[in-house]
């Protein structure tokens, strides 16, 4: 088993195979020597558990859970959105006592204004780290692969910094490739 943990455009790799990278003993101080080294691009750790490691880490920082949508069209058009000057897929925080499937399928429809998606498959989460407040924030997003058969107009939630949704054929990805963020690549180059 892996798991990827992005920072920015560097990485953390947990393994449970030995041969892919050596034993580290002391994961904290290891996580905090890599998030202040910005010269060390990459990280792989080897735990023997990956799921004890990602529990341990999620002690380390303030967690947050969320879920969106890889959303297809009838078309095989993926549905993109912009946000922050980045293209993006639409997601967002997990409300108390809600699912991943029913955070998931709402953070779609508010984000860009579609209803009626309907749940295809739950497929690889993400993990990123990043600064809030000045405080670093894990966050793991619960990705649904989506199909959407109605025809609404998208409509990008503005109050969620997102100024663009529109859906985009394989043509677009190199364009998306281009100007997304790193933790959001292997949705785009496995599914546009």
């Amino acid at each position: 088993m892996e798991i990827n943990i992005y920072y920015g455009k560097r990485k953390i790799t947990l393994f449970d195979d030995v041969n892919k990278c050596d034993k580290i003993k002391e994961l904290k101080s290891e996580l905090i020597l890599f998030l202040t080294n910005k010269l060390k691009t990459d990280l792989c750790i080897y735990t023997g558990n990956v799921i004890e490691a990602i529990n341990e880490i999620k002690t380390y920082f303030k967690y947050i859970e969320a879920a969106g949508g890889v959303v297809f069209n009838t078309k095989n058009e993926m549905l993109i959105i912009k946000r922050l000057g980045c293209y993006d897929l639409p997601k967002g925080k997990l409300e108390k006592r809600e699912s991943a499937e029913e955070g998931a399928l709402r953070e779609v429809e508010e984000e860009c204004g579609v209803s009626n998606l309907k749940i295809r498959e739950k497929v690889e989460a993400s993990y990123h780290i990043y600064s809030l407040k000045n405080r670093l924030v894990l966050k793991k997003t619960h990705w649904y692969l989506m199909d959407y058969a109605g025809n609404e107009k998208l409509i990008p939630q503005t109050e969620e910094d997102i100024t663009e949704a529109f859906w985009a054929d394989s043509t677009k990805k190199d364009m998306i490739l281009s100007d997304t963020y790193y933790n959001l690549e292997y949705y785009f180059k496995n599914f546009l």
